[in-house]
């Protein structure tokens, strides 16, 4: 599996999407595609090249994952009923609050949630475990979840394709319903971590995840994975271009 990739910058603290003060302030991002995962525990989480054909709760068929980032993405056909994980190897170079995103498919009448935990012993990391956290797309579990990018109802093509949704928990340790206005902090130190995306429903599919100490960030706003050449193009801070710190450079 390729390597997630770490990359620090430093733009303008005139955010992507909102002014702010004329100051300078470094800011971390991480991106790693959902298919460049480490070990994988069972045989689902399955790795999908698009398209990729399923049926959603009402037995419709739909195709999956259409504009997939790299053309792959990760998840578990609908009526699949096997369990797994992905763990992730992460290298943070810079500590302080940090904030997810995940790009997903998540129906709103089902199959639209995984587990997840940062650092959680590889034992821990199944269904129901210590420590794992409960993921909603498009889905309000009120007062914890309230996750909602397009709005609610959302909108056709948030149905069944792919959207961006910040980081959530209905239930487990972490504290954060997901609230777009508000968004909860992750705090992590400079350093090596894990990530674990647990099955929870299947049906559910991950494209890619994105992860920034910038809090006036919103991925909903960069597409489609996320296009940060056009942020970078716009703040005339960074001569990089988003596919060049795909590919490492």
């Amino acid at each position: 599996m390729r390597s997630v990739i770490l990359v620090a910058l430093t733009f303008s603290a005139m955010a992507l999407i909102a002014d702010q003060t004329d100051a300078d302030v470094e800011v971390a991002t991480l991106f790693w595609e959902a298919e460049d995962f480490s070990v994988r525990v069972g045989d689902v989480p399955e790795v999908f090249n698009i398209p990729q054909a399923d049926t959603d709760t009402d037995s419709v068929e739909y195709t999956a994952g259409t504009d997939a980032s790299g053309d792959e993405f990760v998840g578990t056909l609908n009526n699949d009923g096997r369990a797994g994980s992905l763990k992730y190897e992460l290298n943070l170079t810079k500590g302080g609050d940090w904030y997810f995103w995940g790009r997903a498919i998540g129906p709103p009448t089902g199959n639209n949630s995984f587990f997840w935990a940062f650092d959680a012993a590889d034992e821990d990391a199944v269904a129901d475990g210590p420590g794992m956290n409960i993921w909603d797309f498009n889905e309000r579990v009120d007062p914890q979840s309230d996750n909602f990018p397009g709005g609610d109802p959302p909108p056709e093509e948030v149905r069944l394709g792919w959207a961006w949704y910040r980081i959530s928990s209905r239930a487990g340790p972490f504290t954060g319903g997901g609230s777009y206005e508000d968004p909860t902090p992750i705090s992590m130190t400079a350093g090596e971590h894990t990530f674990h995306l647990v099955v929870r429903e299947d049906g559910a599919y991950m494209d890619t995840l994105f992860g920034t100490t910038d809090v006036t960030f919103d991925a909903r706003f960069i597409e489609p994975a996320p296009d940060l050449s056009t942020a970078v193009e716009a703040l005339g801070k960074l001569a990089t271009s988003w596919a060049g710190l795909k590919g490492g450079s």
